[in-house]
């Protein structure tokens, strides 16, 4: 669990069996804020990034936490997640009138194990290219994802935003961010490297125009509310208007998706936006759209199913109102949602 106020952000972490907690992070610097957090595939750490660190705690025991890195002059961190035995970490510039000037890269550190103790290990990195305008119709990101702000200007305004996400294919166009520009360290000696990505493959890059927006409607290109951790499926919207459950990504091309969102949707309104959806079962989806209309949608023909009927904000399950005065309305609306009487 994370708490926050304006002056200080912590994580517990809590036993449910047995109700005890701990403290697994505090911040330290004033204004020092999480980025994210990242659960290791054992479940056993938690990945903690700020803009100034970023630290691994385990689950298990009541240890100190294990620097991975801290940032260094001018540097902010933007995010951090685990890539199988390393750790990634998103670097952008600070400020744009200070030094040393620092391009926009990510950072990988290998994790190892000797003794119990965990350590990290700067491995390699790689500088993040630029996504114009034009190439933003081939990049999908996580939808609603607004991306992390950049570098400041002087007068304190964000010069650039960071995304993740990847290229279904490769085409001429896209070929810098299949092989961006490498290093690695051999020792404290900054080597240049070789290093090509796969379609799929997750990716930072840096923008100067945001990508999508805070409102959730307009042109906001391919994003995906659901992906696999193994990225074999996946649920694609296009502008928050159509959905297309892909099963085979490996496959996927980009005219493939334009022409799945050519079956419109039946029973929705044209200005309809869709919030997100999940994969449910034999060929069947649960998407909510509006903010609030939760349904059943076909993952083969877009065919509107039943609605699910809920109410939302209310989270009453397992609660006990036995005694109470309520009309019946009211209390077929409480066992509804899993309220005792």
């Amino acid at each position: 669990m994370v708490f926050a106020r304006p002056d200080h952000e912590k994580v517990l972490v809590m036993d449910l069996a047995t109700g005890r907690e701990r403290i697994a992070f505090s911040s330290l610097h004033m204004g020092e804020t999480i980025e994210n957090l990242c659960l290791r595939d054992d479940g056993n750490s938690l990945l903690i990034t700020t803009q100034y660190r970023c630290l691994e705690c385990g689950l298990l025991k009541d240890e100190n936490p294990a620097e991975v890195a801290t940032s260094g002059d001018n540097e902010r961190f933007a995010a951090g997640h685990y890539k199988g035995d390393e750790v990634e970490i998103a670097v952008v510039e600070h400020t744009e009138y200070a030094e040393p000037h620092v391009k926009p890269h990510c950072v990988y550190y290998r994790r190892e194990v000797k003794d119990g103790a965990v350590s990290f290990h700067r491995s390699w990195c790689y500088l993040m290219p630029e996504l114009k305008r034009e190439l933003f119709q081939y990049f999908i990101y996580q939808d609603g994802d607004l991306g992390v702000g950049g570098a400041n200007d002087s007068d304190g305004f964000q010069t650039y935003w960071v995304t993740g996400g990847f290229f279904l294919e490769r085409l001429p166009e896209l070929k810098k961010f299949f092989k961006p520009i490498c290093y690695r360290w051999q020792g404290n000696r900054r080597l240049k490297m070789e290093k090509e990505f796969q379609p799929l493959d997750e990716i930072f890059v840096w923008h100067k125009h945001e990508i999508t927006n805070r409102y959730r409607v307009g042109n906001s290109g391919f994003s995906y509310m659901y992906l696999a951790d193994d990225r074999s499926e996946a649920i694609i919207t296009e502008n928050r208007e159509y959905l297309s459950c892909q099963k085979e990504l490996k496959s996927l091309t980009y005219q493939k998706l334009r022409d799945t969102f050519q079956n419109d949707f039946k029973d929705v309104h044209q200005d309809t936006y869709w919030s997100y959806a999940v994969p449910w079962h034999d060929d069947m989806l649960i998407g909510c759209f509006e903010g609030y209309n939760l349904t059943g949608v076909s993952a083969l023909d877009n065919r509107l199913l039943d609605p699910i009927e809920y109410f939302p904000g209310i989270s009453i399950l397992g609660c006990r109102f036995k005694g109470i005065q309520a009309v019946a309305p009211i209390r077929d609306i409480i066992v509804e949602n899993g309220g005792v009487l």
